[in-house]
């Protein structure tokens, strides 16, 4: 069987504008999977490093009146980088975010910085995410547990959203697994694991237990809603999640018709504008352009994959 068409429920039903905006390219994590050369061949790249310098506090704020001036009332802006918290003015840039009255602002971080500068940051947004990067944060357990611990308890406080991401780092997952429970017995109320999506040439892969246990993984984390709609050359509908699709390549869309770019943004940190993280189709102008259009037709995929899970979770059809 091969996969013909996919439909994200959850778009259907919020009708929300999604405004992905990778805030910088600066980012003190360098993680094996995570390519920063723009090279690789299904097109697919964050351009992370060390060495880039911060977009300023004026273009950020450009950035965000440019979107505005779309003329979108429901803007669901999720927030990543590069790290966002590495930015010097993050908070400025939140506090104008939210006196926009966004209909929810959500941000991806590493964790790393102080605990302090995170919950600061914190009260200014709907929902925060920390995912855990095996490779940078193995020797700093206690640290992270202690955080995801206290943040969990300011998110309950505070009516926001927060989860713990888990990357399942092949040959780890004892480790994950023990993290889990402790996390469990502490209270903590969302926790999310999810399968490291290999650029080309990466040398780890999954073997078959931990693939099965992946299934476990997304079993015994209740938060995790089956929100994809995929449908079959047979005519037969599965509900399922991002993970399960790449997990049994049916990740394959190229030639098919896809939506990116008409219900969703995607911002480089100097007001880029693309259809998505995959780029397909390059640049598409620069949201503080007065005059930029966003695109209104669907682009056929030009890429073997999508490794992506916001481009995976956009509608396409073949």
């Amino acid at each position: 069987m091969k996969p013909i068409r996919l439909v994200n429920k959850n778009t259907e039903i919020e009708k929300a504008h999604l405004v992905e905006w990778n805030l910088t390219r600066r980012c003190n994590f360098d993680c094996s999977y995570c390519d920063d050369t723009g090279n690789n061949p299904v097109g697919f790249h964050f351009k992370h490093d060390k060495i880039s310098k911060h977009p300023s506090l004026e273009t950020m704020i450009k950035i965000i009146d440019g979107v505005e001036s779309l003329g979108y009332y429901n803007i669901d802006w999720a927030l990543t980088g590069g790290e966002p918290f590495t930015v010097p003015h993050i908070y400025e840039v939140l506090k104008y975010l939210r006196e926009s009255a966004p209909y929810n602002i959500s941000l991806v971080t590493n964790g790393s910085v102080g605990l302090n500068r995170i919950i600061k940051c914190f009260e200014l947004l709907d929902k925060m995410i920390i995912s855990f990067h095996y490779e940078f944060t193995q020797h700093r357990t206690e640290e992270y547990f202690n955080k995801i611990v206290e943040l969990d308890k300011l998110a309950n406080s505070l009516g926001n959203r927060f989860c713990a991401r888990f990357l399942l780092y092949p040959g780890q997952f004892d480790y994950f697994k023990k993290m889990y429970r402790r996390l469990e017995d502490a209270g903590v109320r969302e926790v999310e694991f999810r399968n490291i999506i290999p650029l080309p040439g990466w040398n780890k892969s999954y073997t078959e237990e931990e693939k099965n246990q992946i299934k476990w993984f997304r079993n015994n984390t209740s938060n995790i809603s089956q929100n994809l709609e995929l449908t079959f050359d047979d005519n037969t509908c599965v509900t399922t999640y991002p993970d399960q699709i790449t997990i049994n390549n049916w990740n394959k869309f190229k030639g098919w018709s896809c939506t990116a770019g008409i219900n969703q943004t995607h911002i480089g940190p100097n007001g880029e504008v693309y259809r998505a993280t995959c780029r397909a189709g390059g640049q598409v102008g620069s949201i503080i352009d007065p005059d930029f259009k966003q695109p209104i037709e669907p682009i056929t995929c030009p890429f073997e994959t999508c490794i992506d899970y916001v481009d995976i979770s956009t509608p396409k059809s073949a």
